[in-house]
């Protein structure tokens, strides 16, 4: 089976679209709907298109070098937050856009045209599937196919709408440069049905009906993915769909229901949170997709593209200790210095970054290599993402990694955030008792009010998930500010010391002109760009 998959996976990542391993008689370069409903095999290439899109090139990748799919826009949430500091290594920074934040974000820019590509490309990919699945069907094995494309449609639209709300900022209460009411407005809705037509003059959905339109996947998904289970964490399960319900009722506030299905995906999983050893592996720390801890998973081998380019991909700029690539010109990526010192010196997260000469941990950080480590990183550098294998110097195995797009941890942290918002001790409790069980036995919970709890119970989570992609979508929904400019910061001086008065104003993604001149309900309709509000604070 394993064989298999990889086999699909490769062949779906061939080109932007489907292809791969559809029979010989169909179109190598596209594929129609209908050639998809009448093949078995296409359908499968559909299904595994699916992952296969999210780890596809951009279309500019060859002069754009950030364009490595869904994985890039993963690495540019975590630009635009405070807890990841990225060095200009050698003037080599490509995500420099998302770490100033207030340069190329506007409408007008390529930066924005491939996140905005990015989401819509796997919707297209998600709606393929579905489109040519029979949700009639009592076949088990097109039942999971039909179920797992609703759950990764509702992943995507999730992850998408969440960038693009509109949300009031201390810059902008929430109207469009043309002064239009747009608070709370996400994205155009595209499903299988959608006709181009429609497409045309297509509005953004209120933050309402996005969740009525995530909901109603996830609903239907439950019921195909009941009894079923999947070959691979590479299409997500019923316990996935649940993690996904999780995070919508998260993002809508309904804490007793995300709860309940953060519950439900910690119970139906069996998955157990990563052990220290699993943490801090030199071969195979936050590479393996493995571990019992990952759920949803990207997964890149030796064909894909990406990893045949040696420099654009993950590893190339995520990986501190690999030897090649952008992170061999100098480590890239950091975390900020306060974050840092902040964390317990009890907690064995903190030796995923390189510790200062002064502290006690200096001797103690698992490097792959010492001498090349003491030569060409310092301090606050992450070693959290291994290259593959641990391997530093051989692109072909370090850029075949699996990236975590899920992991069970996720879940304690919203059942805990969720409880503290009605009961501040029972939310203190839980994060407790998850801290002392699975990161370090002496945790101590001094907060007591709910602010200062939730303060804690966030700022464990941002440590949890730190370069994971995932901590821009809290601070965003929690309006947290952005503090960068500071005594000891670790953040570039001149372009990316931004601190802001609640939730940044580039959080608020702005929709690409293309898509504006092609959708006439957008018209008016659009985020205002950062570009030119904020200035470096010197420190």
């Amino acid at each position: 089976m394993k064989t298999i998959i990889k086999s699909l996976l490769a062949a779906a990542v061939a080109t932007p679209l489907l292809t791969g391993c559809i029979e010989e008689t169909f179109p190598t370069s596209s594929i129609t709907q209908g050639q998809l409903e009448a093949s078995p095999e296409a359908v499968a290439a559909a299904v595994w298109g699916m992952p296969g899109s999210m780890i596809s090139l951009g279309m500019s990748y060859d002069t754009q070098h950030y364009q490595f799919g869904y994985p890039a826009v993963m690495h540019a949430l975590d630009c635009m937050t405070d807890d990841m500091a990225v060095n200009y290594a050698n003037g080599y920074n490509w995500f420099a856009s998302w770490c100033e934040s207030s340069r190329s974000l506007g409408k007008d820019y390529a930066v924005c045209q491939f996140v905005w590509n990015t989401f819509y490309d796997q919707v297209l990919a998600c709606n393929k599937a579905i489109g040519a699945l029979d949700p009639d069907t009592e076949d088990a094995t097109e039942r999971f196919y039909y179920g797992t494309a609703l759950a990764y449609r509702a992943y995507v639209y999730l992850e998408a709408a969440q960038c693009y709300e509109t949300l009031p900022t201390a810059i902008n209460a929430g109207v469009s440069p043309e002064g239009k009411e747009i608070l709370g407005l996400t994205i155009p809705i595209v499903t299988e049905k959608t006709t181009e037509e429609e497409c045309r003059n297509n509005p953004r959905a209120t933050h309402e009906q996005m969740v009525e339109f995530i909901e109603s996947d996830l609903i239907k998904a439950f019921e195909y993915l009941e009894g079923t289970s999947s070959p691979s964490k590479l299409l997500p399960d019923l316990a996935v769909a649940y993690g996904i319900a999780a995070r919508l009722y998260l993002w809508d506030a309904q804490y007793d229901k995300a709860s309940e299905y953060a519950q439900l995906c910690i119970s139906t999983s069996g998955a157990t949170p990563l052990t220290k050893d699993e943490w801090l592996s030199t071969t195979e720390g936050f590479n393996n997709s493995d571990v019992s801890s990952w759920l949803f998973a990207l997964q890149l081998e030796p064909e894909n593209s990406a990893v045949r380019t040696s420099i654009i991909n993950w590893t190339s700029f995520c990986s501190n200790e690999a030897d090649f690539g952008y992170a061999g010109a100098g480590a890239m990526t950091s975390i900020g210095a306060a974050y840092y010192e902040r964390m317990s010196d009890q907690d064995f997260r903190k030796l995923s970054y390189i510790a200062p000469e002064s502290s006690t941990l200096a001797s103690k950080v698992p490097v792959i290599n010492k001498e090349w480590a003491d030569q060409y990183m310092s301090e606050y550098n992450s070693i959290k993402i291994r290259p593959g294998s641990g391997q530093q110097y051989e692109y072909e195995t370090a850029a075949s990694v699996g990236i975590p797009l899920m992991r069970v941890e996720e879940m304690y942290f919203i059942d805990a955030e969720c409880k503290a918002h009605s009961n501040p001790e029972a939310g203190a409790q839980a994060l407790t008792d998850f801290m002392r069980k699975y990161r370090y036995g002496t945790f101590q919970m001094y907060a007591e009010d709910e602010e200062e709890v939730m303060d804690e119970i966030i700022f464990q989570k941002r440590m949890e998930f730190w370069g994971e992609g995932r901590n821009f979508y809290d601070v965003k929904r929690l309006n947290i500010s952005c503090t960068r400019a500071y005594s000891g910061s670790n953040f570039d001086p001149s372009s990316d010391s931004f601190n802001t008065e609640g939730r940044a104003q580039w959080m608020n993604f702005v929709i690409t002109d293309q898509e504006v001149q092609n959708n006439k309900a957008l018209v008016g309709m659009n985020n205002i760009s950062p570009a030119n509000i904020y200035s470096p604070v010197k420190f």
